[in-house]
């Protein structure tokens, strides 16, 4: 950024809305972070422009000469940051290679990015969502730079925590990559603060046959509910999802989760 403003120039991203391979493969890797979570987040860094395009079977059969004489065409390009794996245009064929090449002909400055390293691994969303899925929280904050989290507005539910004394915030989590199925300890970030809470992540099955992933979130001690919508940031797992042989027995298990993420919270403000 420092260099862009001692340029006198802009700076501008461009990114997909859909996945390339929704368009590819007709499937696509799960979200790690809602897209316009990441717009504001990448805005955040100091990106004056971010162009959004949805990825079509056009732009995947255009070739690499013209995808980037569009670039061209759209601005007054000095310099291009070129990833080490990028790819663009029909059969891959735009490669690094290609693209600088093309550009430095232009008059385009190439920076050239490497790889970032963690474990003398790169960091990628591969590996950011292997760790997220294998309930590794701790290795994904590591990965993002951050704690890893889910964002939402909820949802009407089932009603059955309110019925039993524990009522739930309700939350899709539909495209988006999800951890180890089971009960957490989490904090609940939202316009109106933050408040304290032990979630379910799963699918409930001692109450629903073949539900999609939810996320069920139950405030702890008094006060209203807080404005959506919420960043839901697990802390702590409990334990693993588990489909019990009666409603009583999930009743129990649910006081005894509230009871567990109280202690946790107690530990960790005594320390």
């Amino acid at each position: 950024m420092k260099k862009k403003k001692k340029r006198g120039g802009k700076s501008s991203l461009l990114t997909f809305s859909t996945h390339p391979l929704e368009v590819i493969q007709g499937s696509a890797p799960l979200l790690i972070i809602p897209l316009e979570k990441r717009i504001e987040w990448i805005k955040s860094l100091g990106i004056d422009e971010i162009t959004v395009l949805p990825f079509s079977k056009e732009i995947q059969e255009e070739e690499p000469e013209s995808f980037l004489e569009h670039l061209l065409e759209d601005g007054d390009l000095k310099v291009f940051f070129l990833g080490h794996d990028t790819h663009l245009g029909k059969g891959r064929r735009g490669t690094p290679a290609f693209i600088t090449e093309y550009l430095e002909k232009r008059g385009v400055k190439i920076v050239q990015i490497s790889p970032f390293l963690e474990g003398n691994e790169p960091i990628s969303s591969r590996r950011i969502r292997r760790s997220i899925t294998e309930g590794k929280l701790d290795e994904a904050e590591l990965l993002l730079g951050r704690r890893w989290s889910l964002f939402g507005s909820p949802e009407k539910g089932l009603g059955f925590g309110k019925g039993n004394g524990a009522p739930t915030l309700n939350f899709s989590l539909q495209g988006l990559v999800t951890p180890l199925f089971g009960v957490y300890v989490v904090k609940i970030i939202s316009k109106d603060g933050i408040r304290e809470g032990v979630a379910n992540i799963g699918v409930a099955p001692t109450l629903k046959k073949n539900s999609p992933p939810l996320l069920e979130v139950h405030l702890l001690g008094e006060g209203p509910i807080p404005s959506a919508p919420y960043e839901i940031v697990p802390l702590h797992f409990l334990r693993e999802e588990k489909q019990f042989p009666s409603v009583e027995e999930l009743r129990f298990a649910i006081q005894e989760d509230i009871r567990n993420a109280l202690h946790f919270f107690q530990n960790l403000y005594s320390v």
